[in-house]
């Protein structure tokens, strides 16, 4: 922070803190103490202040750092590494480095949306097959079947896996492919071909449902 910045934060720990002494003094001696933190915002400062003074009467620099230190690690629990294609190891640390600092200020989302990225074979089947995905009777989003396959248009014989639920192994996972009785008996299905009717044939919530398994904002 700038040392008009800790000015603006000790006027703000003295609204929170009436009875806490700040004189002019103080934010000079405060800046000592955050000149150690430099990347830290003000922002992120004034949050750690407030859930300080959420819980006691005064608050403390080194309280208020303990509490930027925890919201900066949090912003780093699902972060994901943005490579760029044929970067060196040097480039690659230096890139990481960057995206971290990024991501632990706010200024940088955890996980990236990359752009012209397909989706996840799991979502991109669903985009493809978007008609053939029907709510079931608790109003879950089911899985949708394979591109032209119509596979989970039926019932599972073999595991009883419901429409449009995938097949299970009997110690109850998820399997990649159906059982070969539910082949047979989904042979007379025809999927859905028409996408755009499909996607408008799709509740608000299953519309929804599916943006958000995309990533998408509504």
């Amino acid at each position: 922070m700038t040392p008009e910045e800790v000015v603006m934060l000790a006027a703000y720990v003295h609204a929170l803190c009436p009875a806490q002494k700040i004189d002019q003094y103080t934010p000079d001696a405060w800046a000592d103490v955050f000149d150690e933190v430099p990347t830290y915002s003000l922002a992120d400062c004034r949050e750690g202040a407030a859930r300080v003074a959420g819980r006691q009467p005064f608050v403390a620099p080194a309280e208020i750092i303990a509490e930027v230190r925890k919201i900066r690690e949090a912003r780093l629990d699902a972060f994901q590494y943005e490579p760029t294609p044929g970067e060196t190891g040097k480039e690659s640390i230096a890139r990481r480095r960057m995206q971290v600092v990024a991501c632990a200020s706010g200024a940088r989302p955890a996980v990236l949306a990359v752009a012209g990225a397909r989706p996840r074979p799991e979502l991109q089947a669903g985009l493809d097959n978007i008609g053939a995905m029907p709510a079931g009777s608790d109003g879950e989003q089911q899985p949708a079947a394979r591109r032209g396959s119509g596979l989970y248009s039926k019932p599972c014989p073999k595991c009883e896996a419901l429409v449009g639920r995938p097949c299970r192994t009997p110690f109850g996972k998820l399997r990649s492919t159906v059982h070969a009785e539910r082949k047979s008996a989904g042979k007379e299905s025809r999927p859905v071909r028409d996408a755009r009717a499909a996607l408008s044939a799709l509740t608000p919530e299953q519309r929804a449902a599916l943006l958000s398994d995309l990533g998408v904002q509504p």
